[in-house]
């Protein structure tokens, strides 16, 4: 029993050490966009970077947030929204479409480093 716990404290170990490379102790912000008083884009991104983030997730392809993010390091994700990811996944021309019309604008200067789909998807079918 005890060299069975030991090996399992060995193979965690192994793997925490493995994967230590892909840990990054930056900060980051989910910015979300619901509710009724919310300051414009530029106020925001300035506080997120007041706070020293290095990263933001935006829960659509807002254009105003991602302006507002350009030029200023800060890795940004930007999510498919819900109502999006059927046609997403069945339709290679909307896929390409909204990536040229939400993505392309407004890369390289404003650092999008992740597209994500959907937001607690499988919770919400």
């Amino acid at each position: 029993m005890a060299m069975a716990v030991i090996s399992l404290f060995i193979l965690f170990f192994i793997s925490f050490s493995i994967s230590r490379g892909e840990i990054s102790g930056e900060v980051g912000v989910n910015y979300g966009q619901l509710g009724s008083n919310l300051p414009p884009a530029r106020t925001s991104v300035r506080l997120i970077q007041s706070l020293k983030a290095k990263r933001v997730k935006i829960y659509d392809a807002n254009a105003e947030i991602l302006e507002a993010l350009r030029n200023t390091g800060i890795e940004v994700s930007i999510m498919l929204p819900n109502e999006l990811v059927v046609n997403a996944s069945t339709n290679q021309t909307f896929s390409d479409q909204w990536v040229g019309s939400n993505v392309v604008p407004f890369y390289p200067q404003t650092l999008i480093r992740y597209l994500l789909v959907g937001n607690e998807l499988i919770s919400s079918t």
